[in-house]
């Protein structure tokens, strides 16, 4: 359902999502479903993405971390 409002509000032929399990965690602990607009690519290398449907200085980037979002100070 979220994934359906951001979709109609945020026009966008790149947006992806990713479902989040951190390294370690015991097998049925919950991750964290995110969505972000992948505007340089699903993995481009240094490029950090706003996550739609998190804080607003919250911050995902593929390439170099997904097990994990990141906060953004001045973002």
């Amino acid at each position: 359902m979220v994934l359906r409002r951001i979709e109609r509000a945020h026009r966008s032929r790149t947006l992806r999502f990713a479902y989040l399990f951190w390294p370690g965690q015991p097998v049925g602990t919950r991750g964290q479903f995110i969505i972000f607009d992948a505007k340089d690519g699903p993995c481009a290398e240094g490029s950090y993405y706003r996550v739609l449907n998190g804080a607003a200085n919250e911050f995902y980037q593929p390439a170099e971390n997904p097990w994990g979002t990141v906060a953004m100070p001045n973002a």
